[in-house]
């Protein structure tokens, strides 16, 4: 089954810094994918794309520390000027659902 397939199954889809990070700088092995998920959701206002205030730490971090404010400003423009992409904050409730999910699924560990 293709990508494509998998995500019009979908119409809220959850990113991890990852994803963001293989398209945003055109990951080798993974920006090809990871271009072709973010051109479906992008603009089509079928799907919800979200992640959280993490990410978003995660992303800036490096281009900051290397002085690559070309990249900074991608990953900005990107998770806070997309037309369906929600940054959400974490509050408890998340952060114990989150801690469920990762229990759960063997998330992160």
């Amino acid at each position: 089954m293709g990508i494509k397939r998998i995500i019009e199954r979908h119409r809220r889809i959850m990113f991890d810094s990852a994803p963001i990070i293989y398209f945003i700088e055109e990951h080798k092995d993974f920006g090809k994918i990871t271009d072709e998920i973010f051109k479906l959701i992008k603009d089509n206002f079928n799907y919800n794309a979200f992640s959280s205030v993490i990410t978003l730490i995660e992303v800036l971090t490096e281009p900051l520390r290397k002085s690559k404010k070309d990249i900074f400003e991608k990953y900005r423009q990107f998770l806070l000027n997309s037309a369906n992409f929600i940054i959400y904050s974490v509050d408890p409730i998340i952060a114990e659902k989150a801690a469920e999910l990762r229990a759960q699924y063997s998330i992160g560990m």
